[in-house]
């Protein structure tokens, strides 16, 4: 089984990077909504399944992953079983789809 490293610092700054051009994006009545109603921020203080459930749902290619591990500096991520048969094919698709972070 591969795994992939992602450097948590990097997700957080990605992940923070989104939230802030989607606030600049949004219309004047939708950021009242979002600010009334949903926490904003704090990827810092994330748990590590958090933080890769947050990057999945900003990079659909991430559906194929699962959190394998992490540790202080990197969350470990591995291909799904069910997709194990096409797991080189994902591996690289990954790697170019995170090249964004």
């Amino acid at each position: 089984m591969k795994k992939l490293q992602v450097s948590k610092n990097k997700v957080k700054n990605y992940l923070s990077e989104r939230l802030a051009r989607s606030i600049v994006d949004a219309d004047e009545n939708a950021l009242i909504t979002v600010l009334r109603y949903n926490a904003i921020g704090g990827f810092e203080y994330l748990s590590d399944e958090d933080l890769f459930e947050f990057l999945s749902t900003s990079i659909p290619e991430l559906d194929f992953l699962q959190l394998a591990g992490s540790d202080e500096e990197y969350l470990h991520l591995a291909v799904k079983k069910e997709y194990r048969d096409e797991e080189d094919a994902i591996v690289i698709d990954i790697q170019r789809a995170i090249q964004v972070i």
